[in-house]
């Protein structure tokens, strides 16, 4: 019933989505750090990020920006749906983040102030700023959410992974109102380093905005980028008796794990496709039932060719006949915010009964030949939506979502 958006391409819902309907890629040059002596120069930066805007400025001394992040989002998608604490009970309100990175951007200038023996100098707010909770915990705290608090860390699949452990919640009436999101802020010099040192970045330095390139032939890579992705999980008559406006029923969730590889998906595909069943059959509807797949469309060689043959795995000969795209191909890769983006695009996309295009497709490899809606948004009926995440560690988690 609500929605929260921080993303390289848009922040707010209706920025986020008329980015994704025009095919608007938000990857650029690199400007929070000299990238002189890095091979990759390109990420997706949040531009014109204000956290005054949404947070007191005594509060945000405390917050890395990776909690900064999640408590405007939150913020956002609990104005979206037209939510006051105060009329609803704070006790049933539980909030649910998946993060990656947490607030480890705060340690590394802390870090530097301890090697120099600055001790006086280190922020006391230190040892709460960095840790994986603090997302959860501030967002409950801005929001007055006394129900359940909880970070999830299962990289990109983080946040699509806490839809189903909320699910049961709603359904046993424990929570009436989940916010439920993802955020990362991975894009700082020395996690940036990390990430380079694991050679599985596209070094398309000289167009950022061509380099995410998910199921093209000629993908070279992921784009690190940041943002928070947050949505409004409300029980179903709680939301019809208050007259909420409803984006879209989540109706289905599957989970697995490959249990094969830190970073590598294995290459059967027999897990990514089994969480696809999983969550068809949870939302007890027949593959042919799908009109759509928000993909996980990650542009790096090995992971696009799995999910693919995953695909098809999971709908047979139908896969030809399934429009597929990757909104990274404009996002990037914001880590565990990733999951929760895709839920917000195939809300939206509901909404206005639209699929948004897979940009950069450009060259068609034998190996990723499904419809991956190319260039240009496509107009459709769409009632049922999978939206898939394949994260690294092995974690595929699946949601498929019903138009009301």
């Amino acid at each position: 019933t609500g929605l929260g958006v921080i993303s390289p391409n848009g922040i707010g819902k209706d920025s986020f989505w008329q980015s994704l309907e025009g095919g608007i890629s938000g990857i650029g040059k690199i400007t929070y750090f000299d990238t002189s002596g890095f091979p990759v120069k390109i990420g997706g930066e949040v531009k014109n990020f204000f956290p005054s805007k949404y947070i007191f400025n005594k509060d945000i001394r405390r917050m890395d920006k990776n909690a900064q992040f999640a408590v405007a989002a939150s913020k956002m998608a609990f104005k979206d749906a037209k939510l006051k604490i105060g009329e609803i009970s704070q006790e049933k309100i539980g909030v649910f983040m998946g993060t990656s990175i947490g607030g480890q951007s705060w340690i590394y200038p802390q870090h530097e102030k301890y090697m120099l023996k600055e001790y006086n100098k280190i922020s006391p707010y230190t040892s709460i700023a960095v840790y994986p909770n603090a997302c959860s915990a501030e967002v409950s705290i801005a929001l007055g959410a006394k129900g359940p608090s909880e970070t999830v860390s299962c990289a990109c699949a983080s946040s699509v992974i806490t839809i189903g452990h909320v699910m049961w919640m709603l359904q046993k009436g424990l929570l009436n109102v989940a916010v439920l999101g993802g955020v990362d802020t991975p894009l700082s010099s020395p996690i940036f380093a990390a990430l380079c040192a694991g050679r599985n970045l596209s070094k398309r330095n000289d167009f950022p905005q061509k380099a995410s390139r998910p199921f093209d032939k000629e993908r070279d890579g992921i784009v690190v980028s940041e943002g928070a992705g947050v949505l409004i999980r409300e029980e179903y008559t709680h939301a019809i008796r208050r007259g909420a406006y409803i984006y879209a029923e989540i109706i289905g969730w599957g989970e697995t794990c490959d249990a094969y590889h830190p970073i590598k998906p294995e290459e059967s595909a027999i897990q990514e496709s089994r969480a696809i069943r999983l969550a068809l059959e949870d939302a007890q509807i027949s593959p042919d039932k799908i009109d759509y797949i928000c993909a996980h469309g990650l542009s790096l060689p090995l992971a696009d060719k799995i999910e693919t043959k995953a695909i098809k795995k999971a709908f047979k000969d139908r896969a030809y006949k399934i429009p597929v795209s990757s909104i990274k191909s404009m996002i990037g890769q914001p880590f565990a915010a990733a999951g929760a983006l895709q839920i917000v695009a195939s809300s939206l996309a509901i909404k206005n009964q639209t699929i948004p295009p897979t940009i950069n497709y450009e060259n068609v490899d034998p190996e990723c030949d499904l419809d991956y809606v190319p260039g240009k948004c496509r107009s459709a009926s769409l009632n049922y939506v999978l939206a898939e995440t394949f994260a690294f560690g092995g974690k595929n988690a699946s949601v498929i979502l019903k138009k009301i």
